[in-house]
């Protein structure tokens, strides 16, 4: 039997495409196959891709544009490039048509939240929320009736973060299971 293929997207910057070998890390550790994911334009290999993959991790990355879910821009962003916004969107269309495991990490949750429907603060600072320090280590609660829970079984964890943008309101298929 072979170990589940995981594909990672990342982000593309003065040409080049990266992500942070810390996700290919914790995939082999956890017994599978990681595969970076660079985005394509073509329908059909977006369709292949999805295919080919047991599951996606959409990486952390920088900020979504406002004009996504129907905002405004406030302050400054650092927008993430249309090249990997678009494919990202096409390729978790197919993922989940086909009914595969999805996780998003930072940028990544952000998008999923967007792609779902879901709004997001701009900018954290900006919108009031500046109770936790984003450059270091922090406590997060986990909700009981979360999948998260089941897994871990704790009710916190400490985590570390660094979020200029968040979640606002959650999209139709998003449930909260941590607040930080």
């Amino acid at each position: 039997m072979r170990n589940p293929i995981i594909g990672i997207t990342g982000d593309i910057e003065d040409g080049r495409f990266s992500a942070k070998m810390a996700y290919i890390h914790a995939i082999e550790k956890a017994g599978a196959c990681p595969v970076f994911l660079p985005p394509v334009t073509s329908m059909e290999l977006i369709k292949d891709t999805a295919k080919a993959i047991d599951g996606l991790l959409i990486s952390g990355g920088k900020d979504i544009n406002p004009a996504f879910y129907g905002g405004k821009t406030m302050g400054r962003l650092n927008l993430v490039s249309d090249a990997r916004y678009n494919f990202e969107k096409a390729l978790l269309g197919e993922i989940m048509r086909l009914k595969k495991p999805v996780l998003g990490i930072c940028y990544g949750l952000q998008f999923l939240n967007v792609f779902w429907g879901g709004s997001l603060y701009q900018d954290l600072a900006l919108g009031g929320f500046d109770g936790v320090d984003h450059k270091s280590g922090h406590k997060i609660k986990i909700y009981k009736k979360s999948k998260l829970y089941y897994i871990l079984g704790i009710e916190s964890i400490e985590v570390n973060s660094s979020h200029h943008q968040g979640i606002r309101e959650a999209g139709v298929r998003s449930s909260i299971f941590r607040i930080s």
